[in-house]
């Protein structure tokens, strides 16, 4: 018995398996490899249980989208959001940051090309507020100067003059 195994295990040979990739929801690129659909990879910034159900609702409930948008979950703590606009989309962004159980939720741009773990989420926008300048250096052109030295300007407030007190900006 023991000869006939050992037989049998010699003349065992093994092979490379043959195998394809499947690949669903694979979303048009444009020329730059960028994706066509709106979609966007979340990043709950969280080391505590959280209920995901609650979690999905809570969002598509705050962002009031005129398009439904479909969460599915990649990994632990780690989203795709399905939108069907581009202007959902966008006020989604334009609203950040969000929040959900005093956490941080962080977006990068959706790529097809992308394994789940080779997203990067180091910066997001936020509204911040320049306290104490003197009234001569309330102008748009004094925020702008001082947004791009903190890091990437994207907006300022353009009522910081009516207040004076404070300049607000989007960085």
């Amino acid at each position: 018995m023991a000869d006939e195994v050992i037989g049998m295990w010699q003349n065992l040979k093994l092979m490379e398996d043959k195998h394809e990739d499947v690949i669903e929801d694979i979303p048009e690129l444009d020329e730059a490899g960028n994706t066509i659909k709106p979609w966007l990879v979340g990043w709950l910034l969280t080391e505590k249980p959280f209920n995901k159900q609650g979690f999905m609702n809570t969002m598509k409930n705050i962002w009031r989208l005129v398009k439904a948008v479909t969460i599915v979950e990649m990994e632990e703590n780690l989203f795709l959001f399905k939108f069907q606009s581009e202007i959902d989309r966008d006020r989604v962004i334009d609203g950040y940051p969000w929040k959900f159980d005093n956490s941080m939720l962080m977006f990068a741009g959706y790529s097809g090309d992308l394994r789940p773990d080779q997203y990067v989420f180091t910066k997001g926008p936020f509204w911040i507020r320049v306290y104490d300048l003197p009234m001569g250096m309330h102008s748009v052109a004094m925020a702008k100067t001082i947004g791009n030295r903190l890091g990437d300007l994207i907006d300022v407030d353009d009522t910081l003059n009516e207040e004076g007190s404070a300049i607000f900006l989007r960085i």
